[in-house]
This record gives C-alpha cells, structure tokens and sequence, in this order.
C-alpha cells in the first residue's frame, strides 16, 4: 500500500513539474513577444517622429538649396559617421548637392562614379538600393574603394517620374542597417514632391554638374 502511495505521489508530483515546465515555457515566450512588441513600437515611434520632424523642416524650405540642405541634416542626423549627397537627374546629366565639402569615399571623383542612365534607373528602384544592386546596374568606382565602403541609395521619384536618389555611405566595417535606410527610405517621397514643386531638370545648377 505505502508502495502505491508513493508512486502516486511521485506521478503527481512529475505532472505538477512537467506543468510547471510547460507553464514557464509559455511565460517565457510571453515576455519575449512583449519585449519584441515593445521594440518593434519603439522603433516605429521613433522613425514617426523623425520623419514628423523632416517634414516640419521640409515647410520652412522656400528654394531647391534649402530643401536639399535640409535632406542631408536629416539623413546625417539620423545615421552616425556616414556622408552623404543627393543626385538630381537632369536634361542632359546629373547633379550632385552636397552640404560640405567631402572627404574620404566620397572625394575623389564620385560623379565618375555614376552615369544618367544609372541616376534614372536607381532613382526608380522601388526600395533601398544596395552598392551590390548598383554595380549589377552599371556603377563604375575604383574597386579599392568600393571595397572598403558600405553604400545605399534611397531613390526619388514621383508619378513614375524620376528625380534623383539619396546617396549614403560609410567604412564597410560599420555597415549601414537595414532599419538605419527604412527611416530614410520614409522621408523619399515627401522629400521627391517637395523637390518636383520647386525644380525643372535642366532650370537649375547646383555643386557639380555632368
């Protein structure tokens, strides 16, 4: 009798554990979605605010100069250590706007980079363009300096017309993120309108023409 008690206490006792298992097993994959859900909320409010803040920036701009100036604060705010410039497609060539001069990747020759046909195809990619996509596209650098870079494009266009893209880069050993290029990426189609209401390919010149 003492024997069967004991092996149904036993049993009891190994249910109870294996519940207890299972139930901190569910408790654990609960936390673990609510950290991720807090995550994923944090970054979406932030990228909220920061596109909210561009687009403010963006109202108090009256000429091509102040709207692309203020493209490249915003996308230097927003992504550490990295330079950037913003093409603008034209009649016969390109633009390159830049808000100081550059150094490093991007001072020796980065419109030799680049033809019009590739400003026009990169400027309708429908999503963040990589430095591997460009080069399939045609993109000519020096591989020396290629290979030491982490690039992107974010492409402009509006009504399938094509307007330039944002360039960004920096040293490969600190890779641009995906979720650095999506805030960007999110500030491409106010930033293409507002440039499409002030500017005619062609009616205007700014840093380097080509």
């Amino acid at each position: 009798m003492r024997k069967q008690a004991n092996r149904r206490a036993l049993a009891v006792i190994r249910s109870l554990r294996c519940r207890q298992e299972k139930q901190s097993q569910k408790i654990d994959i609960l936390c673990r979605d609510m950290v991720d859900a807090h995550r994923h909320f944090a970054v979406k409010l932030s990228d909220s605010l920061y596109v909210h803040r561009f687009y403010e920036g963006l109202l108090a701009c009256s000429t091509l100069e102040e709207i692309l100036d203020t493209a490249i604060r915003g996308v230097l705010d927003r992504i550490e250590g990295c330079e950037t410039a913003v093409f603008l497609l034209e009649e016969t060539g390109f633009d390159i706007h830049r808000l100081k001069p550059c150094t490093g990747e991007m001072a020796a020759g980065l419109e030799d980079w680049f033809t019009r046909d590739l400003v026009q195809n990169i400027s309708l990619h429908p999503r963040a363009c990589s430095l591997t996509e460009m080069l399939r596209m045609g993109l000519q650098g020096p591989p020396s300096t290629l290979k030491t870079l982490s690039a992107a494009a974010i492409g402009l266009s509006k009504s399938a017309r094509a307007i330039g893209f944002i360039w960004i880069c920096r040293a490969g050993e600190n890779p641009l993120s995906a979720q650095e290029l999506s805030s960007i990426c999110a500030i491409g189609a106010g930033l293409a309108n507002a440039i499409a209401q002030v500017h005619t390919p062609g009616k205007q010149t700014l840093s380097a023409k080509v």
